[in-house]
Formats: structure tokens, C-alpha cells, sequence
């Protein structure tokens, strides 16, 4: 292998997982095996924490091996689907699997079966347990997390989201802009325009030069606009855009191009000198800003998908401590 490859096949990443999967059924029987039975039946548990249900479930159940070992031998035997016709919300965005073999689409395996035919989608499904488990008893996250509007820890999670993703497009901004004049800078702006008009160019180049003259944004409008008549007359667009009449996000839905793109180039315009992290720093509040959408009652799927994304990147954050803690070998997964 080339050093510096990375490589994680997937047979290997099932071991992991089978690994992780045991001791997180070794961890909740510890937990669970000298509470009474009344105690156990009072335990909240997350519709989607099927591990802990199970273990609960098995050490209430009547005729059934309690000790570890046999705790551990019928979590082996617990069945997963193998179907790929499933779309499961993950990374970001919903995905879809398939299996190495198409025979086996339709069938259900066994936990011991998925790890000796080495089954993707039986996989896939177990790791998503292992990761619910990870988020409602290793991290102790809120159950109502989803449901309770009004959470401190739903808020939080949604600007950490916010300042996440906003930083991430503001990087993007930033490669695209770094190393440019100012007048660069607008001539890029004005070419990510979807409509080249007389209002959305007026708008850029009042963002950029808000001390500019009639003139000079009149001559920027016709440099770019692909529906301008020759004589066309760009008072009104000088004073209806004037500095302060719309805030960033205003200006962004005007243009549609991204606010932090806006923010970055008005940025560089005052401080011309400025570095990345100097950047990120300035944009702390605007990246909530531009987020202020996402924080409306109304936008709740919105916001519980966003939420997701957060705690299954902080689930894999400790589930790769792990994995580290038994020789895996990168920094990071992918």
C-alpha cells in the first residue's frame, strides 16, 4: 500500500461495527442486570434506541439466559433486513445502499449471519443502532430534542449547526475570492448572478462600494447586463439600494447569491488586509444571522434535520475514539 493512502474496506469497517455493537450490549446489561424489574420497566428509552429496548426487554423476559454471556449470545441472534430499498438519513442527506450480493435483497440475517456473509445493508442497519445507542445513552442526549420547540439544547444544537455550515460557505467564498482586487471580486460576484439585471447588479455594487457615485455603478450595471437598454437610466436602482435600505440577507434574496459571499466581499472591501481567521472571527454574528430563517417554529423538519446531522457527526466523534482505542489507524473517518 502506498503510504499515504487511505483505505477502509468494508469487511474490516463490519468487524469494527460488531465490535462496537458488543460492547455497547456488554455496557447497557452492566447497567441494567441489578436493576429491579419495576425499575427497568420505568426507564424512558428512545424509539430509536433499539439496543438498550432490547437488553431491557431480554433481562425482563421470563425464561431467558441474564448473564452476560447470554445476553451477549442473544444479541447475536437479533435479525436485521437486508433490504437496499430503504433511504436512510445520514451525512447530511439521505442515502441509499445496496448489497455486494443481489441474492441476498430479500432476505433477513442474523447478526452472526450479516457478520459471516459480510452483508451491507444488515450493516448498515446495525450501525445505525450502534449510533443511537452512542447518542442516547453515551452522550445523553434530550429524547424530546426533536419535539421540544422551546429546548435550550435544541437551540443550541441549531446555531452550532449554523456556524458549521456558515463557515463552510464561507470558505467557499473565500477560495474564490482570496488573492483578488476588490474590482475582481465584483466582476465574480456579478458572474454568479442567475439574472444579470439592473437590480441585482445594483445591488452588488452597492455592497461592494457604498460610497460609490450614479456613475460608477452605472458603469459596472452596463458592463455586466445582459437586458439593459443602451440608455437605460439607473437612478432609481442607486437610491432604492443605497447603504441600509436592505440588510444582508435582503440583499442576498435580491441577488440570490449566498449572504456570506456578499459578507466576505463588503469585508475585504474595508479591510483589505484581512486574514481567514480574522474573517471567521468577524463572522461570528452574521452566520447566525443569515440562519435566523432556520430558527422559526415553522421550519421544524428543517431544523430536526439539521439537528441529526449534528449529533450523528458528534456520535461518530466518540465512536472513533473508540475504534482509535483498538488500533484504528487514521485520524478521522471519512
Amino acid at each position: 500500500l502506498n503510504e499515504d493512502s487511505k483505505l477502509e474496506l468494508g469487511s474490516t469497517a463490519k468487524l469494527r461495527t460488531m465490535v462496537s455493537y458488543l460492547e455497547a450490549i456488554a455496557d447497557l446489561h452492566g447497567r441494567f442486570k441489578d436493576m429491579d424489574a419495576e425499575e427497568r420497566r420505568a426507564t424512558v428509552v428512545h424509539s430509536d434506541d433499539r439496543l438498550t429496548r432490547f437488553v431491557i426487554d431480554h433481562l425482563q423476559a421470563p425464561q431467558t439466559d441474564k448473564s452476560l454471556n447470554g445476553t451477549l449470545e442473544a444479541a447475536l441472534n437479533r435479525t436485521y433486513s437486508a433490504s437496499p430499498h430503504e433511504r436512510f438519513f445520514t451525512g447530511g442527506g439521505v442515502h441509499t445502499f445496496s448489497n455486494f450480493e443481489n441474492t441476498e435483497n430479500g432476505r433477513s440475517f442474523t447478526v452472526k449471519e450479516a457478520l459471516h456473509k459480510s452483508n451491507n445493508l444488515a450493516f448498515i442497519r446495525i450501525m445505525r443502532d450502534v449510533v443511537s445507542y452512542t447518542l442516547y445513552q453515551k452522550m445523553g442526549v434530550d429524547p424530546n430534542i426533536y419535539t421540544d420547540t422551546q429546548s435550550e439544547a435544541r437551540r443550541d444544537y441549531l446555531e452550532r449547526f449554523a456556524d458549521k455550515e456558515g463557515t463552510t460557505f464561507l470558505f467557499r467564498a473565500w477560495q474564490q475570492q482570496r488573492g483578488k482586487t476588490l474590482a475582481e471580486t465584483a466582476d465574480i460576484l456579478a458572474g454568479q448572478l442567475r439574472t444579470k439585471g439592473p437590480l441585482q447588479l445594483a445591488v452588488v455594487h452597492r455592497s461592494l462600494y457604498p460610497d460609490a457615485t450614479l456613475d460608477d455603478m452605472s458603469g459596472f450595471i452596463r458592463k455586466h447586463c445582459q437586458t439593459c437598454a443602451p440608455g437605460a437610466d439607473f437612478t432609481r436602482y442607486y437610491n432604492d439600494h443605497a447603504p441600509g435600505k436592505f440588510d444582508l440577507n435582503d440583499r442576498a434574496y435580491l441577488t440570490r447569491l449566498h449572504p456570506l459571499a456578499l459578507w466576505l466581499a463588503s469585508h475585504r472591501a474595508q479591510n483589505p488586509e484581512t486574514t481567514w481567521s480574522e474573517a471567521v472571527a468577524a463572522s461570528a454574528d452574521t452566520r447566525q444571522e443569515v440562519y435566523q430563517w432556520l430558527f422559526k417554529s415553522n421550519s421544524t423538519q428543517g431544523q430536526n434535520n439539521r439537528i441529526r446531522t449534528m449529533l450523528e457527526n458528534e456520535a461518530f466523534t466518540h465512536i472513533h475514539a473508540e475504534w482509535k482505542s483498538k488500533g484504528f489507524p487514521f485520524e478521522r473517518m471519512t
